[in-house]
């Protein structure tokens, strides 16, 4: 990832302030060296698209509806808030897919 961020700066790329990936191994540390000022968000859809994969069709829709109560929180505070509540409500029944949005919620949210 290194090398295609290089790239990019060779050919006019300057400077870029926010970057927005899938969940791809070592994209985090390639941006943070080739745009030292660059926030890193990880893509909210396909992170959504992967969890309804893994969630049993009865609750997909109830679900997804409370992640967009995260994602769409018009601060990080509210997001963490909606997230705690997501949380509270799912983890007995998609443990698994609590556990995944929490180990990824610092970068699903732009700074």
């Amino acid at each position: 990832w290194k090398e295609i961020l290089e790239e990019l700066k060779e050919r006019g790329v300057e400077e870029v302030l926010l970057i927005a990936t899938d969940d791809l191994p070592g994209i985090k540390e390639a941006v943070a060296q080739a745009f030292p000022k660059a926030d890193h968000q990880q893509c909210v859809l396909h992170k959504v698209r992967n969890t309804t994969a893994k969630v049993r069709g009865t609750d997909e829709d109830e679900l997804t509806d409370d992640l967009k109560k995260v994602y769409e929180a018009p601060d990080k505070e509210m997001a963490k808030g909606a997230f705690s509540n997501f949380k509270n409500k799912w983890n007995d029944t998609h443990p698994d897919v609590v556990e995944s949005w929490e180990d990824d919620l610092p970068d699903l949210l732009s700074n």
